[in-house]
């Protein structure tokens, strides 16, 4: 189930159906008979392509999933008192000899420094370090990298926690209601992420305080020249919002 979920999450990122569009409209105009349908598969390659790699379209899918929670702020009077700071996973690539704070993808950089700031605000600086996420193909979890990381960045190791064996947002939030039960926890993730996270969390029975962070949303007004080309950019930030709502599907279909 696991591998099928990432496949058909492949096949329907933005490249993967701009390839199924392609290659199907290719295919059939090498076997001819239906050249007027091969034309409109080619056609609708081409504008999904564009349509992916222009801001407005990755605007419109990420502002919904964005603005349903805020940054945190600081504890308020109507919060309970957190008990750790979990940061959620996010993609790693090991390279041996260079800092581990460079092994962090964007999303993981941008999750363990919201982790880091939030242990500067006023009552959390004794709060543990809870990070999650296995290696994927790496040979070292991410859970595990981005705890090296912390480290080098002055957090003591005793202070720190690797989850590394959940796989995905479900696998994690079965491993924290196994650590966590009803206890309270400031939970770091991704913007777009947040939704999907505390659905989650939700049904693990789990009480997270939200830390959202990482946002991909930018400004393109239509006066400005770059708004409308496209860009590479532009698809990262289609693949990213198209990831979280299909899981958001996904969650429903299962439900």
């Amino acid at each position: 189930m696991f591998f099928l979920k990432k496949l058909l999450g492949a096949l329907l990122s933005p490249v993967g159906l701009v390839l199924v569009l392609l290659l199907a409209g290719v295919v059939l105009m090498l076997v001819g008979g239906a050249p007027r349908l091969a034309r409109g598969l080619l056609a609708c390659s081409l504008l999904l392509f564009l349509a992916f790699s222009l801001p407005w379209l990755p605007n419109a899918l990420l502002r919904p999933l964005e603005s349903q929670v805020s940054p945190f702020a600081g504890l308020q009077e109507a919060q309970p008192r957190p008990e750790a700071i979990v940061v959620l996973g996010a993609g790693h690539h090991v390279r041996p000899g260079q800092p581990p704070a460079d092994w962090l993808g964007r999303a993981a950089s941008a999750r363990l420094m919201e982790a880091l700031r939030l242990r500067g605000l006023a009552g959390l600086s004794d709060l543990p370090l809870i990070f999650t996420g296995d290696a994927g193909r790496e040979p070292l979890p991410v859970a595990e990298a981005m705890k090296r990381a912390a480290v080098s960045l002055g957090v003591p190791e005793a202070a720190i926690v690797a989850e590394a064996a959940p796989r995905d947002t479900a696998g994690e939030m079965q491993a924290l209601a196994r650590r966590m039960g009803q206890d309270p926890f400031i939970l770091v993730t991704s913007a777009a992420h947040m939704p999907r996270a505390l659905k989650l969390a939700g049904r693990a029975g789990l009480n997270p305080i939200p830390a959202s962070t990482d946002s991909r949303r930018v400004q393109a007004s239509a006066a400005e020249l770059q708004a409308w080309l496209p860009s590479a950019g532009n698809l990262r930030r289609s693949d990213h919002a198209l990831h979280e709502w299909l899981g958001l599907l996904w969650l429903r279909i299962k439900a």
